[in-house]
């Protein structure tokens, strides 16, 4: 039993710290680096009055959000999968949003269909193996 704790453990880290990794290097890559959302090209593919560095400033808090969830996670947190999945999912909503009120072509390809629900793979593997470590009543009734 303790082996399967110890593989368990070492399996919430590891996505757990793939998505963290992934979030940082998002903010500083938006920020610091040559993002898309940077281009004029993507700044004007907009429909008028759709407030871009709004939504580009949303998603950032929220990805802010993400990351605080996940060192929650780390740190074995109860909060940290709730807040995790509040994060991902506004996320995923407004990737959605940007998709439909955007023409930019390189945005179209990369979100279109269902693309964004991509992102939902890893936070369900990390809640999953998460209840099974630290099971809570709500999850016992879930998983």
């Amino acid at each position: 039993m303790k082996s399967t704790s110890k593989i368990l453990k070492i399996a919430i880290i590891v996505p757990t710290l793939f998505l963290l990794f992934y979030h940082i290097s998002k903010l500083y890559t938006i920020y610091f680096g040559d993002d898309i959302v940077n281009s004029n090209s993507f700044l004007y593919s907009f429909k008028d009055g759709i407030p871009v560095s709004a939504i580009i400033t949303i998603q950032s808090i929220l990805r802010g959000i993400i990351i605080i969830s996940l060192t929650l996670i780390i740190f074995k947190k109860n909060i940290g999968p709730a807040l995790m999945w509040l994060g991902i999912g506004t996320l995923i909503s407004t990737q959605f949003f940007i998709v439909s009120q955007s023409n930019h072509e390189l945005i179209l390809s990369i979100h279109s269909g269902l693309k964004p629900l991509k992102g939902l793979i890893l936070p369900i593997v990390i809640t999953y193996l998460y209840n099974k470590i630290n099971p809570t009543r709500i999850s016992n009734h879930i998983f």
